[in-house]
């Protein structure tokens, strides 16, 4: 089932989503009660909708939440959808369209174009053959759901940060100050760590927009990088090379 992230314009002033000047409780509310029947739209249509709006929720068993509070966790979600449906444009929209584009996650304003989406995917996963027996897995099934996670994280940082020529170009550039790209990984492995440890001292995080959940997903692609590098180093080139 294709996951879609709703997006659309709520009031400002109420509950802090969109701090600007303006806007009324009345107005936030109509504008929830829009975005969740264009969800339920979606969900009819065969979809698995995500409504941001609902958070308001929280805030009626914690008034104290601010905007940072409610919006980084719906972008959370917004990675994870596989299209965003705009119901109206926006200041905040925007924000979450740009992240979308960078992402690569397509985003659809009218509703014949999304329909016209769904339906070249349905098209695309009946053209892949199927397996006379599907893979047995024998743990636990998020933790597979997590491995995926990590290879598209990792697909997504490799874009940005190296290069198809050398996937792990920007980790050998440590050896230019003469430590082997291994122990530059390594190095990286402690930064994340003492984050974590620091999270289980304090409970809480300053930098909002990298949770503790990202943080122990980066520490996880790390380790699996520095096998690869150590792997590297221990080959005859890699020896050759020292």
């Amino acid at each position: 089932m294709l996951t879609v992230y709703v997006a659309g314009p709520l009031s400002s002033g109420f509950f802090g989503r969109e701090p600007s000047n303006g806007g009324s409780v009345t107005d936030y509310i109509k504008n929830c009660h829009r975005m969740i029947a264009e969800a339920n739209r979606l969900r009819v249509q065969g979809f698995a909708p995500f409504v941001p709006c609902l958070d308001y929720l929280l805030g009626l068993v914690d008034g104290n939440l601010h905007y940072a509070d409610y919006y980084a966790p719906s972008q959370e979600w917004l990675k994870r959808s596989d299209a965003v449906y705009v119901i109206a444009r926006s200041p905040g929209v925007d924000k979450e369209l740009a992240l979308a584009q960078r992402l690569g996650i397509p985003w659809f304003m009218k509703w014949k174009d999304l329909i016209a989406w769904q339906a070249r995917c349905r098209a695309a996963q009946k053209a892949i053959p199927t397996q006379d027996k599907p893979p047995t897995h024998h743990g636990h099934p998020r933790f597979y759901e997590l491995l995926d996670g990590l290879r598209e994280l990792h697909n997504r940082k490799n874009h940005d940060y190296a290069g198809a020529d050398d996937p792990l170009r920007n980790f050998r550039k440590c050896e230019a100050w003469g430590l082997k790209d291994f122990k530059g990984c390594f190095v990286r492995m402690g930064d994340k760590y003492s984050r974590i440890e620091e999270f289980l001292k304090q409970g809480v995080l300053q930098v909002k927009d990298e949770t503790v959940i990202d943080t122990a997903r980066d520490l996880a692609v790390y380790a699996l990088l520095f096998i690869i590098l150590f792997e590297e180093s221990q080959s005859p080139a890699g020896q050759k090379g020292e």
